[in-house]
């Protein structure tokens, strides 16, 4: 598999992991009247899109900047 597809699996993994973790709170906090948090899908979707724009600058950063010298962190295969 293809190491920037793992980066994005990995950052939609997590951002859904944080909205759980929102959502559990928010059934326990609204059960007690303390505090109320949103879970959104947009949240999911925006953290991913942005994931695959980190990868893509990162990318394209190293292919300019990079030429010439050793790439420390290889992503592309």
């Amino acid at each position: 598999m293809n190491k920037s597809f793992q980066i994005l699996v990995q950052s939609y993994r997590i951002s859904i992991g944080i909205e759980l973790i929102q959502f559990i709170e928010n059934s326990i906090g609204s059960a007690f009247l303390v505090y109320e948090r949103s879970t959104d899908i947009d949240d999911v979707i925006l953290n991913t899109l942005g994931g695959a724009i980190g990868v893509y600058i990162y990318l394209l950063f190293n292919h300019f900047i990079g030429k010439g010298q050793s790439a420390r962190l290889k992503i592309s295969n």
